[in-house]
């Protein structure tokens, strides 16, 4: 492993080592290392990218001289400084949108030093991957410690992020510079996934944090999906997103189950980031396979082939979800519509189930629904019904919604069983265990009854 002295040096080596690399960086403040890098190394263009919204402390590379500042009014400096430099763009947008707006395999160097929480730091490295070149490098800052130079001890996010980044995509950190807050160097080697179904693989996920109860439910969903799905194994894989300690306790309990399960492991603790892990499902490290997506909750069963509906030919850029409310009341956004603009009366439609394709129009959907979510949650505590106000909202301003093809196939607390029906949904309250193991299990019964 290569260690420099500081950041500039290391960003200097890598620079050198490529003819006019493309570079972004991402988190900007007041512009110090962008003003190094133009002025010392030969880029072919630098993007860098920031929120520039209110006011944000900052150290210097060391961790020291913390001051705060109004980025608002960075911005406007960092424009004006370089609008005659067209080597260089200012981009005043949240990370993840910027990049899923750029073309894969864009960039030769990433340097990632905007949100330090786990959660922003993995979101931007995996978001990054995407772009960078092959043989490219992702760099980002305060991995570390080095207390010889800090004055002071910064408890970030960064380290479990990269680790376990690197651990997924199997990638190596090959240098550091040793600032007070030591930066990392990852030289990314992009390993292709050959498969013969690629271009028709299928992606069926649940989610399951929070109340452990609720493995219950996962496995009566996935009991369903092994005796009446009729699922492919050579074009359909089943995700399940849930925590490192519920991951153990739901293999025990499904050990039995019979099925192409995978896991995707998030560290989330919250009852709103439950319900939003949902979202994450483009940051999975294998998305790239699949073509088609379906989500379910897990008060969910299957009673009929899930392949007449993943056969459709769908839509890339709709979401497809069951009717359900409408855009007046606060379960389905009206706290975010203009009803100038919009009839309260809108059919809506429930998020507890989402089919869809892997196509960037639903990519960017998704990064829309995110940064709404983060940005509300900054001055507000969470929706009656979680992330179903910003699904559904978003979707509805962009025209990506269709809230009546899934009713030939779907039917939300049904009273009997019909031949026609492949998904049968159970909501309730979020949270509302009892009443959603009762019904399914009651319905489960009817079923099996008439089989």
């Amino acid at each position: 492993m290569k260690v420099f002295d500081n950041r500039n040096e290391m960003l200097k080596h890598y620079c050198q080592q490529i003819t006019n690399p493309r570079i972004l960086e991402i988190g900007v403040f007041k512009g110090e290392l962008l003003g190094y890098i133009v002025n010392n190394c030969n880029v072919g263009s630098f993007d860098a990218v920031d929120l520039f919204t209110g006011v944000t402390c900052s150290g210097d590379a060391d961790g020291n001289n913390v001051v705060y500042y109004d980025v608002g009014k960075s911005y406007i400096e960092l424009t004006q400084m370089y609008q005659n430099n067209p080597c260089v763009s200012i981009h005043k947008s949240d990370s993840g949108a910027y990049l899923n707006g750029q073309p894969d395999n864009t960039f030769d160097i990433i340097y990632i030093d905007g949100d330090h929480s786990y959660n922003g730091v993995k979101r931007d490295l995996i978001n990054a991957y995407k772009k960078i070149k092959d043989n490219g490098y992702i760099m980002g800052h305060d991995y570390e410690m080095n207390m010889a130079k800090a004055h002071t001890t910064y408890d970030f996010g960064v380290k479990k992020a990269v680790d376990e980044f690197c651990k997924e995509y199997n990638q190596t950190i090959i240098a550091k510079a040793n600032d007070g807050c030591v930066s990392f160097c990852i030289q990314i080697t992009k390993h292709t996934i050959v498969n013969e179904h690629d271009s028709s693989m299928n992606l069926i996920y649940m989610c399951v944090f929070h109340q452990e109860s609720y493995i219950n439910l996962l496995q009566l969903l996935l009991t369903s999906i092994q005796e009446k799905a009729n699922v492919n194994r050579k074009t359909t894989d089943i995700l399940i997103i849930t925590s490192p300690t519920f991951y153990p306790i739901i293999q025990a309990q499904v050990s039995s189950i019979d099925l192409p399960l995978k896991y995707h492991i998030l560290d989330i603790h919250t009852l709103m980031e439950a319900s939003c892990c949902k979202l994450t499902i483009f940051e999975y490290k294998d998305i790239d396979k699949y073509n088609k997506i379906l989500y379910l909750d897990t008060d969910v069963l299957l009673n009929a082939d899930v392949n007449v509906l993943l056969d459709h030919d769908i839509s890339s850029d709709k979401i497809y979800a069951l009717e359900e409310g409408v855009i007046g009341h606060e379960f389905w956004g009206a706290q975010f519509f203009n009803f100038t603009s919009y009839n309260r009366d809108t059919p809506a439609y429930s998020a507890g189930v989402l089919y869809f394709r892997n196509s960037s129009a639903m990519k960017g959907l998704f990064s829309d629904i995110n940064t709404h979510i983060n940005s509300y949650m900054q001055h507000h505590g969470p929706p009656v019904c979680l992330d179903q106000p910003f699904v559904v909202y978003n979707s509805v301003m962009q025209n990506k919604c269709d809230n009546q093809f899934m009713k030939q196939y779907m039917e939300n607390n049904p009273a009997y069983v019909s031949p026609t029906k492949i998904i049968y949904h159970f909501p309730g309250g979020p949270g509302d265990y009892s009443s959603k193991i009762h019904k399914m299990t009651a319905f489960w019964r009817k079923c099996k009854y008439l089989q």
